[in-house]
């Protein structure tokens, strides 16, 4: 009877220890996963960052481009066309 005691008692040390060095794995897991979550997410607002900047940029291309006056100054003759 006590061998078998003491075969039961080895067992479950053996599974009490499995269990936590899955649990140990799990927890390794989670932190690394939300690491990752947390790089994503600063990536994410990179990029998002980025997008802005490009909008910006496009609504100034955008502008329109001043007109095109009349020269002003001094005429001679005919045409206002002719340069000098």
């Amino acid at each position: 009877m006590s061998i078998k005691l003491i075969e039961i008692f080895v067992h479950l040390r053996r599974n009490l220890t499995a269990h936590t060095e899955l649990k140990l794995e799990i927890e390794q897991i989670k932190n690394y996963i939300t690491h990752q979550s947390r790089k994503q997410e600063n990536q994410d607002k990179n990029i998002e960052l980025l997008f802005q900047y490009v909008d910006r940029l496009q609504e100034k291309l955008e502008e329109p481009a001043p007109k095109e006056r009349q020269k002003i100054g001094y005429q001679s003759g005919g045409n206002k066309d002719e340069g000098l």
